[in-house]
């Protein structure tokens, strides 16, 4: 990949967020060989939807502990975190530990809660070991290497199911070329598939997953202009192919593109002044949303805007004047035009309290982070965890149920 297309990629996915976008990019390029096996398309009836790392009842998670990386459990009822272990002598800190032992020598591991049972994918090869994915019963016990992945390949950390596959896109070397590729990996006997393979010198993310398809975005160098490209469009599993393009445009083209679940966002211009479209890919049906009314009653007239996704219709939109440094963030739904102020920060707002899981009517969050410092060293940083309701964080009340556990 040319300096140039490095550089804008690396701005791209990594600072502007929501408004990631996928190229148009030709089937010719189509399938490859994958890099394990390749069994028939096995598809699931189910909609594709994000991975998760918990269900109704609690949240797995990855924890630093006493200078150790180890598999925590979040449960919801007690509102309690736990090492997953069930000896109460443990030190959790070597191999006998069930809680250590599911993440020992893996590099950025992700977990997930898939049919009843805990799904670790360890995404960056080791010198222990490459890429991989285990599977466990729900408290840890009987890990199963379900798969293991070419010891060049690295997957990237956005991952989508329907229960029966993963869909993920990964990183590997082929001929000294390194190719990226959209992966297909079968949760019940770990056959691999290659659904897609980028062209040479692209960068993609998975960025949504709704019905049976997955949204891609893609930085990408035209060899006709040699103009990077910006671009988003839609994996259609069934078929087995990329459908025509949602968006197409030069990289630096002063609209906003994003996908949220089914709905494709359009920010005509990324500013205060513009209009946001929200079009529903299953219905058809558009909305139109003018930021500038809310805009002027706020005194964010020259402010650019950003627009993250929630849930159901709800949207986070922020204003961020350039001049003054000022944010300001309101929840907004478009399908009924409210718009409720955001006030949920922590570190003098410079982080959101970020929800990661949905329960009923409650969601996960985490709502700030515990910090010890030793003679101005940071000696340990741990996130604390909370419930509340949906109502209450889209209304910026911070009722918090939190939850203890590690450390308290």
């Amino acid at each position: 990949m040319n300096q140039k297309l490095s550089a804008v990629v690396l701005t791209t996915l990594t600072t502007i967020c929501f408004f990631l976008s996928g190229c148009s990019v030709s089937n010719k390029n189509g399938v490859s060989n994958p890099p394990v096996s390749s069994p028939s398309h096995t598809a699931s009836p189910e909609p594709v939807t994000l991975l998760c790392a918990g269900n109704e009842s609690g949240y797995y998670t990855v924890e630093e502990y006493n200078g150790v990386n180890i598999v925590t459990y979040i449960d919801y009822t007690t509102l309690t975190q736990l090492p997953l272990c069930n000896r109460p002598e443990c030190t959790h800190s070597d191999s006998s530990c069930t809680a250590y032992a599911l993440i020992e020598n893996m590099e950025v591991p992700v977990l997930a809660f898939l049919e009843n049972q805990l799904v670790i994918i360890q995404t960056a090869p080791t010198e222990a070991s490459p890429s991989k994915i285990v599977t466990c019963q729900m408290d840890g016990s009987n890990p199963n290497t379900l798969c293991e992945l070419d010891p060049s390949t690295t997957l990237r950390s956005e991952m989508y199911t329907d229960t029966k596959n993963l869909y993920v896109l990964a990183s590997t070397v082929q001929s000294n070329t390194p190719v990226m590729e959209l992966l297909q990996i079968n949760l019940q006997d770990g056959s691999i598939t290659t659904l897609y393979t980028f062209p040479e010198n692209a960068e993609a993310q998975l960025v949504s997953g709704f019905e049976h398809k997955l949204g891609l975005s893609l930085a990408y160098e035209d060899n006709s202009t040699n103009e990077v490209m910006y671009a988003l469009e839609l994996y259609n599993i069934d078929s087995q192919a990329m459908e025509d393009p949602l968006v197409n445009v030069p990289f630096d083209t002063e609209d906003g593109f994003a996908l949220f679940g089914n709905v494709l966002i359009h920010v005509e211009g990324q500013d205060a002044s513009s209009n946001v479209t929200f079009s529903n890919l299953s219905t058809g049906n558009v909305i139109t949303w003018t930021p500038s009314t809310l805009a002027q009653e706020i005194n964010m007239s020259n402010s650019q805007i950003t627009i993250f996704g929630l849930w159901d219709d709800w949207y986070r939109v922020q204003f961020f004047d350039s001049n003054t440094g000022n944010i300001v963030d309101y929840h907004i739904n478009p399908s009924t035009g409210e718009a409720i102020p955001m006030t949920l920060y922590y570190e003098n707002q410079q982080n959101v309290v970020l929800v990661l899981a949905q329960t009923g009517d409650k969601i996960l969050v985490r709502a700030a982070w515990d910090m010890q410092q030793s003679g101005g060293d940071i000696t340990s940083l741990h996130p604390v965890y909370a419930l509340m309701t949906r109502d209450d964080y889209l209304h910026s009340n911070p009722n918090y149920q939190y939850i203890t556990g590690l450390d308290t």
